[in-house]
């Protein structure tokens, strides 16, 4: 399966938005088969590194996965850690701005 894509694609002329990081957990989960639940998937795949139910939380975009398990995922899509670390990054920027912006607004 080709996991490399980080874009969704554009519906009818749109732009499409960017995948988030729980997005790509989410999606390797399901595209790698076998029925795959977020207790197998935490367990085989990831090498229970990470709890199922904070796995759940990471996928819906709750909380935010550390580098080591983003790196463990990268594996496991036969990928650049860079390229998913970028999103993480990328992700925690755009949520610590967006606070800072509600904060300001509500003063």
């Amino acid at each position: 399966r080709n996991f490399c894509s980080l874009e969704t694609r554009p519906m009818a002329g749109l732009r499409a938005a960017p995948k988030r990081i729980g997005d790509l957990f989410y999606e390797t989960r399901v595209l790698m088969g076998r029925d795959f639940t977020l207790r197998r998937f935490a367990d085989e795949v990831l090498g229970a590194t990470v709890d199922p139910v904070m796995l759940g939380y990471i996928e819906k975009g709750k909380r935010f996965p550390s580098e080591a398990l983003v790196r463990r995922l990268a594996g496991a899509r036969k990928q650049n850690p860079r390229e998913l670390l970028a999103v993480l990054w990328r992700d925690r920027m755009l949520h610590g701005l967006g606070r800072e912006l509600k904060r300001v607004l509500q003063a």
